[in-house]
């Protein structure tokens, strides 16, 4: 509780006139410890007056990046930058041009150079993704303020700061299973799905696994907030927004897709999985967990299951195959003597991984 007392003398705050003095704000003030520190001028540029705007031919996503850049400077620093129209007058702003140059010979490298302004190019709509992730990671930013202090922020780079990156490895990929096994991800909302993918690009991730329903989990969840189809098609058009390539682990988990039954309830799973996403890059097919096979039989379901997916929903997606169980040596399904893998250039066929 606060009280008033006539012997404490006036506060004048820089906001407000003379007044009686409030005890808890006087506490407040006492007790303050955050100062801010301003960006130093000999050996940083101040860009809390930035204005973002982007340069050269339009993509589908070129509005994407300007407003995400915008909105991610702003939630760590509490600065708003503008974005004016390319030969727009703006001498009191420092300016922060974003472009792509596809003649690079890496999609995924960026380039950042901080001068009289500041230029993030990309070789492709990825690479300026991620060179406005390292963008961000340079940067200097922070906000404070309290019941006693007014609005100090902070947004700044170092000067003269020049960066060329692409990357080592082509596959940078996170799984991220909306499922109820995990009992993490699955209370996520959309919200903290779409800003967990972003965090995951703006530091380099260039592609996202996800998981179907049906398999060997339960249907739901009590942490769900959505069901689960939905949250595959959130998170898959949310990485499209991106640019961000989107696998699907999806084991042939069905008994005996020679019988007709069998292969008919196949399909419709199918159809309601492949039909809840907006972007699908790669099917990706274990040897089992669950659904261990022999590999001449898993490689007869892999084509099914790739004409179908390419036939009816994506016909560019790439299938990869993995020898989980069924390629290796498997107690559990009678196979003692190691499977040696053998020339196939089928055109289901895309990719191996051997682990």
């Amino acid at each position: 509780p606060s009280t008033k007392s006539a012997a404490r003398p006036a506060f004048r705050g820089p906001n407000h006139p003379a007044r009686p003095s409030m005890g808890w704000l006087d506490n407040w003030r006492q007790s303050e410890t955050v100062d801010i520190q301003a960006p130093d001028p000999t050996t940083e540029v101040d860009l809390s007056r930035g204005a973002v705007w982007y340069s050269g031919p339009w993509s589908a996503r070129s509005q994407t990046y300007v407003n995400l850049l915008v909105s991610e400077v702003q939630r760590r620093s509490n600065v708003r930058w503008s974005t004016p129209e390319p030969d727009a007058q703006h001498p009191e702003s420092v300016a922060i041009i974003l472009s792509v140059d596809l003649s690079w010979d890496s999609a995924e490298r960026y380039t950042i150079s901080v001068g009289e302004s500041v230029r993030i190019i990309g070789g492709s709509d990825r690479g300026l993704l991620f060179g406005i992730g390292r963008m961000l990671r340079e940067m200097r930013m922070d906000y404070h303020q309290s019941y006693s202090t007014a609005m100090q922020t902070l947004c700044c780079v170092r000067k003269g700061l020049k960066i060329s990156s692409q990357p080592d490895f082509k596959m940078r990929q996170h799984q991220i299973a909306y499922r109820p096994k995990t009992n993490s991800y699955d209370a996520f909302t959309p919200e903290m799905m779409r800003r967990e993918i972003l965090d995951l690009a703006l530091f380099g991730t260039n592609a996202i696994e996800v998981i179907p329903p049906g398999l060997d989990d339960a249907d739901q969840s009590p942490n769900f907030t959505i069901p689960w189809l939905e949250m595959l098609t959130v998170a898959s058009a949310y990485c499209d927004e991106l640019d961000i390539r989107v696998s699907m682990w999806y084991p042939a988990f069905f008994k005996d897709y020679k019988d007709a039954d069998t292969m008919a309830k196949a399909e419709k799973h199918w159809a309601s999985v492949f039909g809840a996403f907006r972007r699908l890059d790669v099917l990706f097919v274990p040897g089992g967990d669950p659904g261990g096979r022999r590999a001449e039989e898993l490689f007869w379901v892999v084509g099914k299951q790739a004409s179908f997916l390419r036939s009816k929903y994506f016909p560019q997606a790439e299938v990869w195959v993995s020898s989980q169980y069924g390629l290796s040596v498997s107690v559990d399904l009678g196979i003692v003597e190691r499977w040696k893998p053998r020339e196939r250039e089928d055109e289901f066929f895309s990719a191996a991984g051997y682990s």
